[in-house]
């Protein structure tokens, strides 16, 4: 029996590219063109499993977690190989159908056949993200002493994807109390203390740990997954760096009030509001294992043998 994994990629111009295959040990990777959209392709990663999976208590086929994520990571390795090949950036998605299994045998689509769909270990979910617009004739002159900061959130925002965002919101804290690393944990988490926001000092150096796993070679290589657990909390922080802290490029917490948020996302993920907000709450809804945003884009079929089949399409009665 193989595992398969779904991704979608989205690249910045049209590819020539067609079907390809890469083989990472025990993973192969198949890159194919969605019709009617000549910058997208679906990669489908496979892994054969050396024994059935494990049944929960409800007869739901579980998930294997590590071998999801090693899936997850190839897929991801390939997609970089297409974007530096051939020049362009590159955003992931899922579709709908994502995770799934195909059997090698009669057997194992019996053994299948009789368990109860899936069991993801974790719940896919949405996140939320605010955008805030700001009066520029209010706020321009109190940041002409920060221009740095402002190119690099700039350049954030330029992003499509949540680790490209992440590394960079994080450079402008470290520009903000020149400091970088674990020296700015304190300073960074002492200021955010005084805001509306309740981070934590965990929270923070949790960030620096993501931070590196998406940046730096000595580090555990992490990806898009865990920049979207922490993407919508960073980027308000560092936008609160921004516009309100007193001293630029000093270890100081010293606060100023050039802006107030009339909303934010709490630590549990959801919208707090303190009053009617100018605001725009972008949801984001995440795969089934919160790994990536869910794409627009259908597929003309799934791979041939998956288990769990789709659901039927509606009746037209």
């Amino acid at each position: 029996m193989r595992l398969q994994r779904l991704i979608i990629a989205v690249y910045g111009r049209d590819l020539e590219l067609e079907d390809k295959e890469f083989h990472f040990d025990d993973v192969q990777v198949r890159i194919q063109p969605v019709p009617g959209h000549p910058r997208t392709r679906l990669l489908v990663g496979t892994m054969a499993l050396a024994e059935l999976p494990s049944v929960d208590e409800s007869e739901r086929v579980l998930v294997p977690s590590k071998k999801l994520a090693r899936c997850e990571y190839l897929l991801e390795a390939a997609a970089n190989l297409v974007a530096v090949t051939s020049v362009t950036g590159r955003t992931l998605y899922s579709p709908t159908c994502c995770i799934g299994f195909v059997p090698d045998s009669d057997a194992d689509r019996d053994w299948l056949n009789s368990k109860n769909g899936l069991e993801y270990g974790t719940k896919g979910r949405s996140t939320y993200w605010l955008r805030q617009v700001l009066r520029l004739e209010e706020v321009a002159s109190q940041l002409l002493d920060r221009l740095d900061g402002v190119a690099l959130f700039a350049e954030a925002l330029s992003y499509e994807n949540a680790a490209g965002r992440v590394r960079e919101l994080v450079r402008v804290t470290e520009r903000a109390f020149g400091r970088a690393g674990a020296g700015l944990i304190d300073p960074l988490a002492n200021f955010l203390r005084k805001g509306p926001y309740d981070y934590t000092r965990d929270e923070v150096g949790a960030w620096f740990e993501v931070r590196g796993g998406l940046s730096h070679a000595d580090f555990d290589a992490l990806n898009e997954r865990h920049a979207l657990d922490v993407l919508a909390r960073v980027d308000q922080a560092a936008r609160d760096v921004l516009l309100n802290k007193r001293t630029w490029q000093t270890a100081s917490p010293a606060r100023r009030q050039v802006w107030s948020p009339s909303a934010w996302i709490s630590k549990t993920g959801v919208v707090a509001v303190e009053r009617s907000p100018p605001i725009t709450v972008e949801t984001v809804m995440l795969d089934y294992v919160g790994s990536y945003r869910v794409a627009g884009i259908g597929m003309a079929k799934l791979p041939d043998g998956w288990w769990p089949p789709p659901p039927p399409p509606p009746s037209d009665g």
